[in-house]
Protein backbone atom coordinates (compact mmCIF):
# COMPACT_ATOMS: atom_id res chain seq x y z
CA UNK A 1 0.00 0.00 0.00
CA UNK A 2 2.83 2.38 0.85
CA UNK A 3 4.55 1.58 -2.48
CA UNK A 4 1.30 2.22 -4.33
CA UNK A 5 0.82 5.53 -2.62
CA UNK A 6 4.31 6.62 -3.61
CA UNK A 7 3.94 5.48 -7.22
CA UNK A 8 0.36 6.41 -8.06
CA UNK A 9 -1.18 9.77 -8.86
CA UNK A 10 -3.92 9.14 -6.33
CA UNK A 11 -6.59 9.04 -9.02
CA UNK A 12 -7.65 5.45 -8.17
CA UNK A 13 -7.93 3.56 -4.91
CA UNK A 14 -5.79 0.44 -4.53
CA UNK A 15 -8.86 -1.82 -4.41
CA UNK A 16 -10.01 -0.39 -7.75
CA UNK A 17 -6.68 -1.18 -9.39
CA UNK A 18 -6.74 -4.73 -7.98
CA UNK A 19 -10.31 -5.29 -9.16
CA UNK A 20 -9.54 -4.07 -12.69
CA UNK A 21 -6.38 -6.20 -12.82
CA UNK A 22 -8.24 -9.37 -11.80
CA UNK A 23 -11.06 -8.63 -14.26
CA UNK A 24 -8.65 -8.05 -17.16
CA UNK A 25 -6.70 -11.22 -16.29
CA UNK A 26 -9.84 -13.36 -16.26
CA UNK A 27 -11.09 -11.75 -19.47
CA UNK A 28 -7.77 -12.36 -21.23
CA UNK A 29 -7.75 -15.98 -20.12
CA UNK A 30 -11.30 -16.48 -21.39
CA UNK A 31 -10.42 -14.97 -24.76
CA UNK A 32 -7.31 -17.14 -25.11
CA UNK A 33 -9.24 -20.28 -24.16
CA UNK A 34 -11.86 -19.43 -26.78
CA UNK A 35 -9.32 -18.72 -29.54
CA UNK A 36 -6.84 -21.51 -28.80
CA UNK A 37 -8.62 -24.87 -28.84
CA UNK A 38 -8.28 -28.15 -30.71
CA UNK A 39 -11.47 -27.49 -32.65
CA UNK A 40 -11.14 -24.74 -35.29
CA UNK A 41 -12.61 -21.35 -34.44
CA UNK A 42 -14.98 -21.33 -37.43
CA UNK A 43 -16.40 -24.74 -36.49
CA UNK A 44 -17.03 -23.58 -32.93
CA UNK A 45 -18.69 -20.39 -34.15
CA UNK A 46 -21.04 -22.44 -36.35
CA UNK A 47 -21.92 -24.67 -33.42
CA UNK A 48 -22.60 -21.69 -31.20
CA UNK A 49 -24.79 -20.05 -33.86
CA UNK A 50 -26.78 -23.26 -34.29
CA UNK A 51 -27.06 -23.71 -30.52
CA UNK A 52 -28.36 -20.16 -30.16
CA UNK A 53 -30.75 -20.53 -33.09
CA UNK A 54 -32.28 -23.66 -31.54
CA UNK A 55 -33.40 -21.55 -28.58
CA UNK A 56 -35.63 -19.46 -30.82
CA UNK A 57 -39.24 -20.70 -30.36
CA UNK A 58 -40.04 -21.27 -34.02
CA UNK A 59 -36.68 -22.93 -34.77
CA UNK A 60 -36.85 -25.17 -31.70
CA UNK A 61 -40.41 -26.22 -32.55
CA UNK A 62 -39.41 -27.04 -36.14
CA UNK A 63 -36.46 -29.15 -35.03
CA UNK A 64 -38.57 -30.96 -32.43
CA UNK A 65 -41.21 -31.76 -35.06
CA UNK A 66 -38.57 -33.22 -37.37
CA UNK A 67 -37.04 -35.29 -34.57
CA UNK A 68 -40.45 -36.56 -33.43
CA UNK A 69 -41.33 -37.53 -37.00
CA UNK A 70 -38.07 -39.45 -37.40
CA UNK A 71 -38.60 -41.26 -34.08
CA UNK A 72 -42.13 -42.22 -35.12
CA UNK A 73 -40.87 -43.61 -38.44
CA UNK A 74 -38.11 -45.56 -36.70
CA UNK A 75 -40.62 -47.03 -34.27
CA UNK A 76 -42.57 -48.51 -37.19
CA UNK A 77 -39.74 -50.00 -39.20
CA UNK A 78 -36.13 -51.06 -38.77
CA UNK A 79 -34.00 -53.89 -37.36
CA UNK A 80 -34.81 -52.75 -33.82
CA UNK A 81 -38.54 -53.42 -34.32
CA UNK A 82 -39.24 -56.98 -33.16
CA UNK A 83 -41.77 -59.19 -34.92
CA UNK A 84 -44.63 -60.82 -32.99
CA UNK A 85 -43.44 -63.44 -30.51
CA UNK A 86 -40.22 -61.60 -29.63
CA UNK A 87 -39.55 -59.31 -26.69
CA UNK A 88 -36.45 -57.69 -25.22
CA UNK A 89 -34.97 -59.30 -22.09
CA UNK A 90 -33.99 -56.26 -20.03
CA UNK A 91 -33.20 -57.88 -16.67
CA UNK A 92 -31.06 -60.81 -15.63
CA UNK A 93 -33.18 -63.96 -15.19
CA UNK A 94 -33.60 -65.18 -11.65
CA UNK A 95 -32.49 -68.66 -12.70
CA UNK A 96 -29.90 -69.61 -15.29
CA UNK A 97 -30.70 -71.74 -18.34
CA UNK A 98 -29.65 -75.34 -18.80
CA UNK A 99 -28.08 -76.38 -22.09
CA UNK A 100 -31.36 -77.36 -23.73
CA UNK A 101 -33.07 -74.12 -22.75
CA UNK A 102 -30.05 -72.13 -23.88
CA UNK A 103 -29.98 -73.64 -27.37
CA UNK A 104 -33.73 -73.22 -27.67
CA UNK A 105 -33.33 -69.55 -26.80
CA UNK A 106 -30.51 -69.18 -29.33
CA UNK A 107 -32.66 -70.76 -32.04
CA UNK A 108 -35.41 -68.28 -31.17
CA UNK A 109 -32.97 -65.41 -31.57
CA UNK A 110 -31.69 -66.85 -34.87
CA UNK A 111 -35.23 -66.79 -36.27
CA UNK A 112 -34.95 -62.99 -36.38
CA UNK A 113 -32.41 -63.11 -39.19
CA UNK A 114 -33.80 -62.85 -42.72
CA UNK A 115 -30.68 -61.81 -44.64
CA UNK A 116 -28.81 -64.56 -46.50
CA UNK A 117 -25.35 -63.44 -45.48
CA UNK A 118 -23.96 -66.95 -46.02
CA UNK A 119 -24.75 -66.54 -49.71
CA UNK A 120 -22.24 -63.70 -49.90
CA UNK A 121 -24.81 -60.95 -50.40
CA UNK A 122 -23.65 -58.68 -47.56
CA UNK A 123 -20.57 -56.92 -48.88
CA UNK A 124 -18.38 -55.56 -46.12
CA UNK A 125 -20.55 -57.09 -43.39
CA UNK A 126 -19.23 -60.59 -42.78
CA UNK A 127 -16.49 -62.64 -44.35
CA UNK A 128 -17.44 -66.28 -43.95
CA UNK A 129 -15.43 -69.29 -45.04
CA UNK A 130 -16.73 -72.34 -46.81
CA UNK A 131 -19.01 -74.64 -44.82
CA UNK A 132 -16.37 -77.35 -44.66
CA UNK A 133 -14.11 -74.99 -42.67
CA UNK A 134 -16.63 -74.44 -39.86
CA UNK A 135 -15.74 -77.59 -37.93
CA UNK A 136 -12.03 -76.84 -38.16
CA UNK A 137 -12.56 -73.24 -37.02
CA UNK A 138 -14.72 -74.42 -34.12
CA UNK A 139 -12.02 -76.84 -32.98
CA UNK A 140 -9.35 -74.14 -33.05
CA UNK A 141 -11.62 -71.72 -31.21
CA UNK A 142 -12.29 -74.28 -28.48
CA UNK A 143 -8.56 -74.49 -27.80
CA UNK A 144 -8.11 -70.73 -27.47
CA UNK A 145 -11.43 -69.28 -26.31
CA UNK A 146 -10.08 -68.78 -22.76
CA UNK A 147 -6.67 -67.36 -23.67
CA UNK A 148 -5.69 -63.75 -23.03
CA UNK A 149 -3.06 -62.29 -25.40
CA UNK A 150 -2.33 -59.55 -22.85
CA UNK A 151 -0.55 -62.08 -20.62
CA UNK A 152 2.23 -63.21 -22.91
CA UNK A 153 4.00 -65.00 -20.06
CA UNK A 154 1.05 -67.38 -19.71
CA UNK A 155 0.14 -67.75 -23.39
CA UNK A 156 3.43 -67.93 -25.24
CA UNK A 157 1.82 -69.69 -28.20
CA UNK A 158 -0.61 -66.81 -28.76
CA UNK A 159 2.24 -64.31 -28.51
CA UNK A 160 4.16 -66.27 -31.16
CA UNK A 161 1.11 -66.33 -33.44
CA UNK A 162 0.68 -62.57 -33.11
CA UNK A 163 4.36 -61.92 -33.84
CA UNK A 164 4.20 -64.09 -36.94
CA UNK A 165 1.01 -62.44 -38.25
CA UNK A 166 2.54 -58.99 -37.74
CA UNK A 167 5.74 -60.09 -39.51
CA UNK A 168 3.80 -61.58 -42.43
CA UNK A 169 1.73 -58.43 -42.90
CA UNK A 170 4.82 -56.28 -42.59
CA UNK A 171 6.61 -58.35 -45.21
CA UNK A 172 3.70 -57.83 -47.62
CA UNK A 173 4.19 -54.05 -47.31
CA UNK A 174 8.02 -54.09 -47.40
CA UNK A 175 8.38 -52.99 -43.78
CA UNK A 176 11.73 -51.84 -42.37
CA UNK A 177 13.75 -54.44 -40.49
CA UNK A 178 12.83 -53.07 -37.04
CA UNK A 179 9.15 -52.45 -37.76
CA UNK A 180 6.68 -53.71 -35.17
CA UNK A 181 2.95 -53.92 -34.68
CA UNK A 182 0.10 -55.59 -32.86
CA UNK A 183 -3.10 -57.45 -33.69
CA UNK A 184 -6.29 -55.46 -33.10
CA UNK A 185 -9.91 -56.49 -32.66
CA UNK A 186 -11.01 -55.20 -36.06
CA UNK A 187 -10.91 -52.45 -38.66
CA UNK A 188 -12.06 -49.64 -36.39
CA UNK A 189 -9.41 -50.31 -33.75
CA UNK A 190 -6.77 -50.66 -36.47
CA UNK A 191 -7.60 -47.17 -37.78
CA UNK A 192 -7.64 -45.77 -34.23
CA UNK A 193 -4.22 -47.24 -33.44
CA UNK A 194 -2.78 -46.02 -36.73
CA UNK A 195 -4.05 -42.48 -36.11
CA UNK A 196 -2.67 -42.48 -32.55
CA UNK A 197 0.70 -43.82 -33.70
CA UNK A 198 1.05 -41.17 -36.38
CA UNK A 199 -0.03 -38.45 -33.95
CA UNK A 200 2.55 -39.55 -31.37
CA UNK A 201 5.26 -39.86 -34.04
CA UNK A 202 4.52 -36.38 -35.40
CA UNK A 203 4.71 -34.95 -31.89
CA UNK A 204 8.00 -36.63 -30.97
CA UNK A 205 9.80 -36.42 -34.33
CA UNK A 206 8.34 -33.38 -36.05
CA UNK A 207 7.28 -31.32 -33.04
CA UNK A 208 3.69 -31.12 -34.33
CA UNK A 209 1.39 -30.53 -31.36
CA UNK A 210 -1.73 -29.61 -33.36
CA UNK A 211 -1.99 -32.33 -36.01
CA UNK A 212 -4.60 -32.68 -38.72
CA UNK A 213 -5.62 -35.32 -41.21
CA UNK A 214 -7.15 -34.92 -44.66
CA UNK A 215 -9.55 -37.61 -45.85
CA UNK A 216 -12.54 -37.90 -48.22
CA UNK A 217 -15.94 -37.43 -46.64
CA UNK A 218 -16.74 -41.04 -47.54
CA UNK A 219 -13.91 -42.35 -45.35
CA UNK A 220 -14.64 -44.87 -42.61
CA UNK A 221 -16.28 -43.31 -39.51
CA UNK A 222 -13.36 -44.58 -37.42
CA UNK A 223 -11.28 -41.67 -38.75
CA UNK A 224 -13.74 -39.22 -37.18
CA UNK A 225 -13.76 -41.25 -33.96
CA UNK A 226 -9.96 -41.21 -33.80
CA UNK A 227 -9.89 -37.48 -34.49
CA UNK A 228 -12.25 -36.90 -31.55
CA UNK A 229 -10.44 -39.31 -29.23
CA UNK A 230 -6.90 -38.12 -29.94
CA UNK A 231 -7.56 -34.39 -30.58
CA UNK A 232 -6.66 -34.45 -34.27
CA UNK A 233 -8.25 -31.87 -36.56
CA UNK A 234 -9.93 -33.72 -39.43
CA UNK A 235 -10.50 -32.10 -42.83
CA UNK A 236 -13.11 -33.75 -45.06
CA UNK A 237 -12.59 -33.53 -48.80
CA UNK A 238 -15.60 -33.74 -51.17
CA UNK A 239 -15.71 -36.65 -53.60
CA UNK A 240 -16.62 -36.92 -57.25
CA UNK A 241 -20.29 -38.06 -57.45
CA UNK A 242 -19.46 -40.54 -60.21
CA UNK A 243 -15.99 -41.90 -59.48
CA UNK A 244 -16.04 -41.16 -55.71
CA UNK A 245 -12.43 -40.00 -55.98
CA UNK A 246 -11.41 -37.30 -53.52
CA UNK A 247 -11.57 -33.81 -55.05
CA UNK A 248 -8.27 -32.50 -53.71
CA UNK A 249 -8.44 -29.16 -55.61
CA UNK A 250 -11.49 -28.22 -53.52
CA UNK A 251 -9.45 -28.15 -50.32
Amino acid sequence: KQWYQTQSTGQYEIWQVMLVTVALTLMSEAILNFLIQDEPLFARIKKQVFKTAKKAPFVGAMIKAKVDKTKAEMALDGPWVLPPGHTYQVTLPAQGLDDKELFTTIAHYNSLNDVEWRAGRCSGTIYCAEEDKNEMLSEVYKKYCWTNPLHVDCFKDVRKMEAEVVAMCGHMFNHPDKASGSVTSGGTESILMSMKTHRDWAREVKGIDKPNIVCPKTAHPAFDKAAAYFKIHIIHVPVDPVTYSALIPLL
